[in-house]
């Protein structure tokens, strides 16, 4: 404002010697001082919302504050409470037993005991709230607070059915990663499933599941009561018996939007029951199927369902062993494909060819922005 007022003296003082070219210079620079100013405006108002929103925020947080120091001292007294009783005394419940559940025969489970059930676990978890969870004080308020402080990482490192039990009732989300699953483990997490339709995500990657544990998740996955939308599978040495097994069963669900099969060594020879999944099943929307070995064969039985019906918009099939006939297979359904977005090709040994393929595939798209993530071409 004090510049536009500057510039203002000056026009008046030299109103009478200033050439037009000179006064049309000095009203271009006045236009522009005055669309810096408006822009510092709007600025200032701006942030002037933001700052309202956040001393909105910060008057919320300090409430939740509050209560939690509430709730804190309340769970204080009980653990003073209960040390005084001898709280160290006290065993933690084992797997199935801490979430009330029995094998399918009410009696010994079939399967071999998880390393974890056999050993003492009142050793492993340190925190009060650990403590009170395992002490089985769930019941009433300063249960629930225990429950509440449970740290994530204290909750990924019990076994299944006691990480099961500590879930909050709105939890939506079943995070067992590498935690070498048994089959009862599955089990226990199919009937936590079925009982907490909230539950949209499970990533249960890194636990060697293979083919038995592939069919319990099947009877999971028929369910129509679920609501699970995604289902992260990767390194579970599924194998073609194993994918083809669950596939199957995916083809009926409803739900599932999301889907990784990643590094389960499957081949071209589970592509067939893939495609089919791809063709039936219209929720499906990404599929991640990177580092496994689907190969030409592979990848040109699943270009053929890309030109079918077929509502798949990411598909990842990087490091597949695929060359250029896979390559050219999957460039010919991206010509009439009308759906998908995202084809991720990189760390297959594709030459020149395939590669060229690929990319006029993609200059002929129906798609606009569709993404061709290309490998290094090879002579």
């Amino acid at each position: 404002r004090e510049e536009m007022e500057k510039e203002v003296q000056v026009l008046r003082r030299s109103a009478g010697s200033v050439s037009q070219e000179a006064m049309a210079k000095s009203r271009q620079d006045l236009d522009k001082l005055r669309q810096k100013l408006d822009s510092e405006s709007r600025g200032r108002e701006e942030a002037e919302d933001r700052c309202q929103k956040l001393h909105t925020r910060v008057l919320a947080l300090q409430a939740d504050l509050e209560i939690a120091r509430a709730e804190r001292k309340e769970l204080e007294t009980l653990v003073n409470t209960l040390r005084m009783q001898g709280l160290d005394g006290i065993r933690m419940p084992h797997g199935r037993e801490a979430l009330g559940l029995r094998s399918a025969n009410h009696g010994a489970s079939p399967y071999p005991a998880s390393p974890m059930a056999n050993s003492d676990r009142s050793t492993a978890i340190k925190s009060p709230a650990a403590h009170l969870f395992m002490a089985g004080s769930l019941s009433g308020t300063p249960g629930k607070v225990a429950k509440i402080l449970l740290g994530s990482s204290e909750r990924h490192r019990l076994a299944t059915a006691d990480y099961l039990a500590s879930l909050l009732e709105g939890t939506s989300e079943i995070n067992r990663v590498g935690k070498g699953l048994m089959p009862e483990d599955m089990s226990d997490i199919a009937s936590y499933v079925k009982a907490h339709p909230r539950v949209e995500r499970m990533f249960l990657s890194g636990n060697n599941l293979g083919l038995a544990g592939a069919k319990q998740l099947c009877a999971l996955l028929l369910d129509p009561s679920l609501r699970l939308l995604r289902l992260d599978l990767r390194h579970n040495n599924l194998g073609n018996e194993g994918c083809s097994t669950l596939v199957e069963a995916i083809t009926s669900n409803s739900t599932l939007t999301r889907i990784d099969l990643s590094a389960n060594g499957i081949t071209s020879a589970a592509a067939s029951a893939i495609a089919v999944m791809l063709a039936k099943n219209e929720n499906v929307t990404r599929l991640d199927l990177r580092h496994n070995d689907l190969g030409d064969a592979g990848a040109a039985t699943l270009a053929s369902a890309l030109k079918g019906r077929c509502n798949l918009q990411h598909l990842d099939l990087s490091a597949n062993s695929i060359g250029h006939k896979g390559a050219e297979s999957l460039a010919a359904a991206l010509k009439v494909n009308a759906m998908l977005q995202v084809l991720d090709m990189r760390g297959n040994a594709v030459s020149p060819v395939g590669v060229k393929a690929l990319e006029d595939s993609k200059a002929m798209s129906k798609v606009a922005d569709r993404q061709v993530l290309l490998p290094l071409a090879t002579r």
